[in-house]
């Protein structure tokens, strides 16, 4: 069937798709003028009660269509999601085998957890301990009268200080060299 063999009715609000019907199907109606008024003649009763009998069933294939539809729908969507079990997990029985490896594997987890907090803990101190170190080390070498920052030298060495800067920094390095000659 060709998509033109078709045509969209809509009836009371209900839209679908219906042969389109031939030229001898249709029955044109013919006007009655009475008096200037314009009305169409009555239907016969038969030719009512078929129509409502046509409009039943395509009501009732589309109601069947759509149930149908509506039960696949439900079954994905059981499918999709796992059930909720109605009793509570504190029900079951204690004792049973599956619950007995659940409970033995939460336990070896969390002593694996544990384990790594310590872990974590220790590491966090020997940081501490580390960090303490370099600020002892630095502050002695900063007490210590020839040592000079490396930037302050960097700025010496380029130019960039005053020359009793140089001075020191040549002194402090050891150097008895000085920038100009070389």
């Amino acid at each position: 069937m060709a998509a033109s063999e078709f045509e969209t009715v809509n009836d009371d609000g209900f839209v679908f798709k219906v042969r389109k019907r031939r030229l001898e199907e249709i029955n044109v109606k013919p006007l009655a003028v009475k008096e200037g008024q314009r009305h169409e003649d009555q239907e016969p009763v038969e030719e009512q009660s078929v129509k409502l009998e046509k409009k039943a069933k395509r009501l009732m294939t589309l109601k069947a269509m759509y149930e149908a539809e509506l039960e696949a729908w439900k079954k994905l969507e059981e499918a999709a999601a796992p059930p909720v079990p109605d009793e509570p997990s504190s029900e079951k029985s204690p004792s049973s085998p599956e619950h007995d490896l659940h409970a033995e594997f939460l336990k070896e987890l969390k002593i694996e957890v544990e384990n790594v907090e310590e872990y974590i803990k220790r590491l966090q101190d020997h940081i501490v301990i580390a960090e303490s170190t370099y600020k002892l080390c630095v502050k002695e070498m900063r007490e210590d009268a020839n040592f000079r920052p490396a930037d302050e030298i960097v700025l010496a060495l380029t130019g960039q200080a005053i020359s009793d800067d140089v001075i020191a920094t040549q002194a402090s390095l050891g150097s008895s060299v000085s920038l100009s000659d070389v």
